[in-house]
């Protein structure tokens, strides 16, 4: 039954998933951290976990906590890539350290 689902998202949802989309946008141009996490897919994506959140609870409308729901499970995800990231960079830079030693 949850198949056959297609939530629809109100205008004003609509509206709020668009300005937290720029909101996230700007504060990817304004952070300068050199990764842009925030791209026409992660609205995307957005509006479809909320629909996807939608359908888990078996209702034909999207509302407010579903569209909340999707956006923190995009946040997490984001920051979890960062993370990983840094790792990875903190990792060369350990090596990079690890070898200059050695072979001095």
């Amino acid at each position: 039954m949850a198949k056959t689902l297609n939530p629809k998202i109100s205008k004003d949802l609509h509206q709020f998933i668009v300005d937290k989309y720029i909101e996230k946008r700007r504060a990817n141009v304004e952070s300068k951290a050199g990764y842009a996490y925030t791209t026409p897919r992660t609205l995307l994506a957005i509006i479809r976990l909320s629909q996807a959140m939608a359908r888990i609870r078996l209702s034909e409308d999207v509302d407010q906590n579903d569209v909340d729901e999707a956006l923190r499970l995009m946040d997490v995800s984001q920051s979890s890539v960062l993370e990983s990231l840094e790792e990875e960079e903190i990792s060369k830079i350990n090596s990079i350290i690890f070898l200059k030693n050695n072979i001095s």
